[in-house]
């Protein structure tokens, strides 16, 4: 005999699920911006959720913070790599400097999660206040966290 399942017992054994997907949405919450120019309009550069030294040019931009543990990624595209990397902020580091986290955005590329042979392969630059960044198959990544120890061996 076939038994119905009421609706108040569907919603109670899908509430802990609904809960645990909204709490991470909440907990780290990702954003897209066309570019740099509404990254600063919707005030994610003065929250301190996109770097100031992404350049003006950088589109496409995706950003993912943990408001928790102040762990930031951040994504775009420049037309002109040399706006980022060439110069001021960032300097060059060695692939041994970069501290990686444990866990990382489901759209974070996985060869840019430490201990893999294209991870080491890679240049990473430091670009102050423990951002680091590199450029990955047309794309700039960054992260960084709340301390600069938390990114890079210093």
């Amino acid at each position: 005999m076939k038994r119905a399942i009421s609706g108040a017992a569907m919603i109670s054994a899908g509430a802990p699920l609904l809960l645990l997907i909204t709490c991470t949405y909440i907990e780290n919450p990702k954003i897209r911006y066309a570019s740099m120019q509404e990254a600063h309009q919707r005030g994610a550069v003065e929250a301190g959720w996109v770097p100031s030294i992404i350049p003006t040019q950088a589109v496409e931009l995706v950003e993912q913070h943990n408001i928790d543990t102040n762990i930031t990624f951040v994504a775009f595209t420049l037309a002109d790599r040399s706006a980022l990397i060439n110069g001021e902020p960032c300097a060059p580091i060695e692939y041994t400097s970069v501290k990686w986290f444990s866990s990382y955005p489901l759209w974070w590329p996985r060869n840019l999660r430490g201990s893999n042979e294209v991870s080491t392969r890679l240049a990473y630059y430091y670009c102050g206040s423990g951002i680091i960044g590199t450029e990955y198959e047309g794309r700039h990544y960054m992260w960084f966290a709340a301390t600069a120890e938390e990114t890079i061996a210093l």
